[in-house]
C-alpha cells in the first residue's frame, strides 16, 4: 500500500470506504435572486432587479418577478402592487392556496394595505375610497375621502380627506385645529352607526377592539363607546393613546404587529463556518460542504442560502454518498502519478444526473472527470499525483453546488491530543502532541506546532494504520498557573487544543533527607 504524503498546501482525502453524510441537499430554487424570504408555509418571496415575485417550494412561479411590492399575507391574502405615477396600484390578490386573482378595475392602495374582515380599503382613479373583497368585487362604493380597516363589524370613514387618514398621526395634531373633518362609522353594508346623541359630532375615531373604541368630539372630549354607539366612559389615562395596525386602541405593544409572513425556527441541518464560508451539518455529519456566503438553518426540509451567484433555496434529499477508491486500470506513464478509480453511490433522487468530479492534486493542478453511470454507480477514473488529493463532486443541473468533498484529515483519519508536563525550574514545561492514525492507510504527515508561549516546531511523522506517535515541544515563560493554546497545522487544516500548565514548585528538603545525603557523600569519600 502506498504511503500518502500530507503536504503543507493540501487538505483532506477520501477514505476507504468513505461516508459523506446522512442526508444531502439540492437546489429547489436556483441561486439567481438578490433576496429570498419565507412567505407563508408553502411559498417564498423573491427579488431580482428591484422587482418582486412569489415562487412555490418546487421553484414554480406563482407571481411573476415583476411586481414592485407584495404585502405579507393578512387573513391569508396578499396584495400584488405596482407603482404608477407615485401611487401603488393593486394588480392582483394572491390567495392562501396560491391562486392569483387579477384586478380588472383600477384600484390603488392607501395607508392600510391589508384585508380585514374580508374587506380591503382601496382608492379609485378619482382618489375616493371604497372597499373590495378578495375577488376584487367592490362591496362598498368609493364615496369616501378617507377609510380605515374594518374591525369588529365597523370601519371609520370620512366624506372628505380627514386628518386621520394616516394611522401614524397623533391626537395632538387635532387639538386646537379650527377646521375639523367629521368622521363616522359604517357597517358591512356601508350604513352609518348612530352614536349616543350627547356625544355630538365626532372628529376623531379609532377602530373597535374588544368591543370598545375611542372617539373625540368638538369639545376635544375623549369618549369611549361600544359597538352600539353608546357612551361607556372617558379616556382618562395620562399616557397618549396607542393604536395597532388597524388603528384600534391598545394598551401598549401589539404582538400582532411586525410579524413575518412565516416566522420559522430550524429543525434540521444547521450552518457551520469554515474559513469564512458556510456549510451544513447535522449531528456531526456534513450535509453540504462549506461553500456558501450566507446560510439559514433548514426548516421543514428547506433552507435559504447565498452563493457568489445569488440567493437560492435548498431542499433536503434522503440518501447517502458512498465513495470507494480503487486502483485504476489506466496506465500512468509518469512514476510520480498513480491510476485510481473513484466509485460513488449517490442518493436515488440524483441518480439520473450528470456528475463531475474535480480533484486538486498534491502538485497544485486540478483534474476533472465526468462520471460514467454503470449499474447505478458513478465511476471516475483518474491519473493523479501520489500524495493527498482533494476532490469535490457536483451535478451539472445544480449550478456549481458542491455535493461532496474529501473529508477532513484531522478528526477523521487522524486523531490529535495534547498534554502538558510538569513545569521545571527554568519556567518551561514539555508539551506533547499525540497523533493517531485511525484510518487504514499509512500517513506521512508534515506538521507544525505553534502558539503564544509555545516553541514553534515542524516535524514529519509517518504513521501506520492504528499507530500513535508523539511530537514534543515546550511551553516557556511559565510564572503562574495558566492555560496555553497549542495550534497544530497539517496541510491547510488546523486545530487548537488548550492545556493547563502549572507554576514551578521547589521541593522542600527534610532533615532526614539531608542526613541521608551526608551519609551517601561520606561513603563516596571513605
Amino acid at each position: 500500500m502506498n504511503i500518502r504524503n500530507v503536504l503543507l498546501n493540501t487538505a483532506a482525502l477520501f477514505v476507504f470506504p468513505c461516508l459523506m453524510c446522512a442526508e444531502s441537499a439540492k437546489w429547489a430554487i436556483k441561486p439567481r435572486y438578490s433576496y429570498i424570504a419565507d412567505f407563508g408555509e408553502d411559498f417564498f418571496k423573491v427579488k431580482l432587479g428591484g422587482k418582486t415575485g412569489i415562487l412555490d417550494k418546487q421553484g414554480n412561479v406563482i407571481v411573476p418577478v415583476s411586481a414592485d411590492s407584495i404585502t405579507n399575507p393578512s387573513e391569508g391574502y396578499s396584495l400584488v402592487l405596482n407603482l404608477e405615477n407615485e401611487k401603488l396600484r393593486l394588480s392582483a390578490v394572491l390567495g392562501p392556496d396560491g391562486s392569483l386573482k387579477q384586478m380588472k378595475d383600477e384600484f390603488y392602495i392607501g395607508d392600510f394595505p391589508f384585508f380585514s374582515e374580508n374587506k380591503l380599503p382601496v382608492l379609485n382613479k378619482k382618489g375616493k375610497y371604497g372597499y373590495i373583497d378578495p375577488t376584487g368585487r367592490l362591496v362598498i362604493k368609493c364615496n369616501y375621502g378617507s377609510a380605515h380597516p374594518f374591525s369588529e363589524g365597523y370601519a371609520v370613514v370620512s366624506k372628505k380627506k380627514g386628518i386621520f387618514d394616516n394611522a401614524t398621526k397623533a391626537i395632538a395634531d387635532l387639538l386646537g385645529t379650527k377646521k375639523k373633518e367629521k368622521v363616522f362609522y359604517i357597517n358591512n353594508l356601508g350604513i352609518p352607526l348612530n352614536l349616543q346623541s350627547d356625544i355630538g359630532t365626532v372628529y376623531f375615531a379609532s377602530s373597535f377592539r374588544n368591543g370598545k373604541a375611542l372617539v373625540m368630539n368638538k369639545d376635544d372630549k375623549r369618549c369611549m363607546i361600544d359597538t352600539s354607539g353608546r357612551l361607556i366612559g372617558y379616556y382618562t389615562s395620562r399616557d397618549e393613546p396607542r393604536f395597532d395596525e388597524k388603528f384600534a386602541l391598545t394598551d401598549g405593544y401589539d404582538a400582532s404587529q411586525g410579524k413575518d409572513a412565516s416566522p420559522s425556527m430550524g429543525n434540521g441541518p444547521t450552518p457551520y463556518v469554515e474559513k469564512g464560508v458556510y456549510g451544513y451539518s447535522y449531528r456531526g455529519d456534513v450535509v453540504l460542504p462549506a461553500q456558501f456566503v450566507y446560510a439559514e438553518p433548514f426548516h421543514e426540509g428547506y433552507a435559504i442560502a447565498k452563493t457568489t451567484a445569488g440567493v437560492g433555496v435548498l431542499k433536503l434529499i434522503t440518501g447517502k454518498f458512498h465513495c470507494v477508491r480503487n486502483d485504476g486500470t489506466e496506465k500512468a506513464d509518469d512514476p510520480s502519478m498513480v491510476s485510481v478509480n473513484y466509485v460513488v453511490d449517490v442518493p436515488d433522487e440524483l441518480k439520473s444526473g450528470v456528475f463531475d468530479m474535480v480533484c486538486k492534486g498534491s502538485n497544485g493542478i486540478e483534474y476533472k472527470v465526468q462520471g460514467t453511470n454503470k449499474d447505478g454507480y458513478f465511476h471516475f477514473p483518474f491519473i493523479l499525483p501520489e500524495g493527498r488529493n482533494i476532490c469535490e463532486l457536483s451535478e451539472k443541473s445544480q449550478e456549481g453546488l458542491v455535493l461532496w468533498r474529501t473529508p477532513k484529515l484531522i478528526g477523521n483519519e487522524l486523531k490529535v491530543d495534547v498534554s502538558a508536563g510538569a513545569t521545571t525550574a527554568n519556567k518551561t514545561a514539555r508539551i506533547t502532541v499525540y497523533l493517531t492514525n485511525s484510518g487504514n492507510e499509512t500517513l506521512s504527515c508534515k506538521m507544525k506546532i505553534a502558539g503564544e508561549g509555545i516553541t514553534a516546531k515542524e516535524s514529519v511523522v509517518v504513521l501506520s494504520p492504528g499507530v500513535t506517535k508523539t511530537v514534543t515541544t515546550t511551553a516557556t515563560g511559565i510564572t503562574v498557573a495558566s492555560t496555553r493554546n497549542v495550534t497544530i497545522t497539517i496541510g491547510d487544516e488546523s486545530t487548537t487544543r488548550t492545556v493547563d500548565v502549572k507554576a514551578y514548585k521547589k521541593k522542600k528538603s527534610t532533615k532526614k533527607s539531608v542526613r541521608k545525603k551526608k551519609k551517601q557523600l561520606k561513603g563516596e569519600f571513605a
